[in-house]
């Protein structure tokens, strides 16, 4: 199918999901989409991390609601970014891995069904980019129509980048820190004429805390001043593991707090607090020496598990804990639900705006996070997490499946998989992941190493 006629197939999808209420845009909230970088999920102070520096971020949790036990689908950048924009899964959207995103030579053959902010925009939003992109199509391509300073590629100098503006991919030379450069320029649109036309999507995708860490302010140094990468380790991380550089992996964090606090008060100065839904989520984890471990992809909690925070407009001063396990599938058809949007039937995500509500409707049993690649060096698995347990599936014959008892292990050093005592939780584990697979039609369920096969 060539681009021209992916573009007609596009359009004439988009018709479908008009919804009936677009013309009604007073009514529609904004969205201000955040998304960290290598986030793992215990690097926040709501998380019951002492030595991590994240007041506004917490400040954020106290508002609206947080989610302890959030998973990402994907526990990668390009894979990760994709799922967010299409509502697909990996082995749907096809973008498995950044290595598969390195060998694309033609983007025609992703994103051929309505993104997130095409969806929107069709229904009024005024769509808006500044940050880090690292998905297959241009962004202009599959839905913002307004594209300040962008990073088309994964990762990049933390200080005087080189950025990309507008509709084009030449990066020049931008003086600055990154996260900041990108900042600003959504402070600039909220405190424009334009922000308060139309209802707007805003996505804000930062590069911190992805490596190299720094530089960062000397303010932001300061509040580490004096200590050690072993004296900032998060709760419970094992004695026996080498840390990685948690010191500036802090700083990079505490950076990006601060530049959502001034989003935050340019949202209070310009009168918009009060219309505008937050969201601010993890792409993925990082090991950052647990298990021995260095990067993500793995299925282990500190690859899988985010931090994420949803504030609704108008709430209260009090936290709302949501320990459903939520996924980052759920999160655009969620946000279509909040925009009044009609969700694609082809997106398994499920919404979850009833959470949001009154946190009681619509709790949620499980979530499935899969890594779909087994050409470049990883293990292909697919995994089911419940608040208390976690079955692992993979693709290698040689690795045997793997259940862990959250609860009373949440390091997962106990692998309980053909425990007598744990059959019957291992089965239905396996059950509900198999009719996930199914609904999907994911091939992984054709693995000669999944039970039953």
């Amino acid at each position: 199918m060539n681009r021209s006629i992916c573009r007609l197939a596009v359009s004439a999808l988009l018709v479908l999901y008009l919804p009936a209420s677009a013309q009604n845009l007073a009514k529609k909230k904004n969205i201000i989409f955040i998304i960290s970088d290598d986030h793992r999920f215990d690097a926040l102070g709501i998380a019951g991390n002492t030595k991590i520096s994240t007041p506004q971020l917490d400040a954020l949790a106290a508002t609206g609601f947080y989610f302890p036990q959030a998973t990402i689908h994907s526990p990668q950048c390009s894979p990760s970014r994709s799922t967010f924009l299409s509502g697909q899964p990996a082995h749907r959207h096809g973008v498995f891995s950044n290595d598969v995103l390195k060998e694309t030579k033609d983007s025609s053959r992703f994103f051929q069904q309505p993104t997130l902010p095409q969806l929107l925009q069709l229904a009024g939003y005024h769509t808006f980019l500044s940050g880090k992109w690292h998905v297959p199509a241009e962004p202009w391509k599959i839905g913002f129509e307004e594209i300040r300073y962008w990073m088309p590629g994964g990762a990049g100098a933390y200080k005087n980048p080189q950025l990309a503006f507008g509709n084009s991919k030449e990066k020049k030379k931008t003086i600055g820190f990154t996260n900041e450069i990108f900042a600003k320029e959504i402070i600039s649109f909220l405190e424009s004429p334009d922000a308060k036309e139309k209802p707007f999507f805003v996505w804000f995708s930062a590069t911190a805390p992805h490596a190299p860490y720094k530089p960062n302010p000397k303010r932001i140094q300061n509040i580490y001043e004096g200590k050690t990468a072993k004296q900032l380790l998060p709760p419970a991380f094992p004695e026996q593991y080498t840390p990685g550089d948690f010191l500036h992996y802090y700083q990079a964090i505490s950076f990006l707090d601060e530049l959502v606090g001034r989003i935050m008060r340019t949202l209070e100065k310009t009168q918009l607090s009060r219309e505008t839904i937050i969201v601010f989520i993890g792409d993925n984890g990082l090991m950052m020496g647990s298990r021995g471990m260095k990067g993500k992809v793995n299925p282990y909690e500190e690859s899988v598990r985010v931090p994420l925070i949803i504030r609704m407009p108008q709430q209260n001063d009090t936290v709302h804990t949501i320990t459903s396990p939520v996924s980052s599938l759920d999160i655009s058809p969620t946000l279509l639900a909040l925009a009044g949007v009609k969700v694609p039937a082809s997106w398994p995500g499920r919404d979850i705006s009833g959470l949001l509500e009154n946190g009681k409707k619509n709790q949620l049993d499980y979530a499935i996070t899969e890594w779909a690649d087994n050409e470049h060096g990883y293990a292909a698995y697919r995994l089911i997490r419940t608040k208390d347990y976690k079955l692992i599936a993979w693709e290698n014959l040689t690795k045997p499946m793997e259940l862990y008892h959250l609860t009373i292990d949440p390091q997962e050093t106990a692998n309980l998989a053909g425990n007598a005592d744990y059959k019957k939780i291992q089965q239905e584990l396996l059950n509900q992941l198999k009719q996930w697979m199914s609904k999907t039609n994911d091939p992984a369920l054709n693995w000669k190493n999944l039970p039953g096969k």
